[in-house]
C-alpha cells in the first residue's frame, strides 16, 4: 500500500474549546474513521494511528487555525477528504483546508514557529482609554519583557503587539508569540493590567505560522 500524508487546517471553537488536547486527538481519530478515511497505523504490539499535532492549545481557548498531519493507507483527493470530514465533524471543529505532503516534509512540531492571539476586552464603563494606555505601556508585552517560566522552552521573545482603537467599550489586542508560549501567560498579564476594572476578557488563537528563510508562511503552505 502507498501511504500518503496530508496536512489539515481546522477550527476549534464554541464548546470544542473545552476539549483537552488528548480528547481532541481521540475525536479526530473517530472522525477519520466515521468519514471512511483509511488511517495508517504504526507497527508493533500496540499500533497507533499515524496522526501528529503541533503545540497543544490551552483548554478554554478558541482557535481559528489548528493543524494536524495524518497518514492514509490509500491516496485520497483533497475534495474527497474535505467532503467526507464535513459530514463527519461538528461545526465547532471545521476543516478549512487540506494539502498533500511530500515524503520529505517536516513534522508539524518542526514547522510551527509563531502563533497570533487576539484578546478581546469588553467594558461598559468609560475607562477603555485607561486600559489601552496600560496595555501599550506594559513592559511584559514587549520583546524585552516576556518572562520565561520553567515549563517553557526556547526563545520566548514577543514578535509584535497591536492595539485596535476602541469601539463602544471594546478593545482588541493582537499578539504574535513563539508557538510554545502559552496564551494563558499573556492572558494573566492582561488580567493584571485590568484587575481593578469591570471587564470581560476572551482570547482566540487566530493564526499559526511557519518560517522559510525570511518568509512567514501558513503551515498549510509548508509542504
Amino acid at each position: 500500500m502507498d501511504e500518503v500524508k496530508y496536512r489539515i487546517k481546522f477550527t476549534k471553537t464554541g464548546e470544542a474549546k473545552w476539549i483537552s488536547h488528548l480528547d481532541l486527538a481521540r475525536y479526530l481519530e473517530r472522525s477519520f474513521r466515521r468519514a471512511g478515511l483509511p488511517i495508517a497505523y504504526s507497527n508493533g504490539f500496540s499500533p497507533h494511528p499515524r496522526i501528529s499535532f503541533g503545540q497543544a492549545l490551552s483548554v478554554g481557548v478558541e482557535s481559528q487555525a489548528e493543524y494536524v498531519d495524518v497518514t492514509f493507507n490509500v491516496e485520497q483527493t483533497i475534495e474527497e477528504i474535505q467532503s467526507r470530514l464535513l459530514k463527519a465533524m461538528s461545526k465547532a471543529v471545521k476543516v478549512l483546508d487540506v494539502i498533500k505532503l511530500g515524503s520529505e516534509s517536516k513534522k508539524l512540531g518542526k514547522v510551527l514557529r509563531y502563533a497570533d492571539y487576539q484578546i478581546l476586552i469588553i467594558t461598559e464603563n468609560s475607562n477603555i482609554e485607561l486600559i489601552k494606555s496600560r496595555i501599550n505601556s506594559s513592559t511584559y508585552l514587549t520583546s524585552e519583557g516576556i518572562k520565561i517560566t520553567s515549563e517553557e522552552r526556547g526563545n520566548l521573545s514577543l514578535e509584535k503587539i497591536n492595539t485596535a482603537d476602541q469601539d463602544n467599550g471594546r478593545l482588541v489586542v493582537t499578539v504574535r508569540t513563539p508557538v510554545n508560549l502559552s496564551p494563558k501567560n499573556i492572558l494573566k498579564e492582561v488580567e493584571s493590567l485590568v484587575a481593578a476594572e469591570d471587564v470581560s476578557i476572551d482570547i482566540t488563537r487566530i493564526a499559526q505560522w511557519s518560517k522559510s528563510k525570511e518568509r512567514i508562511l501558513d503551515p498549510i503552505e509548508s509542504k
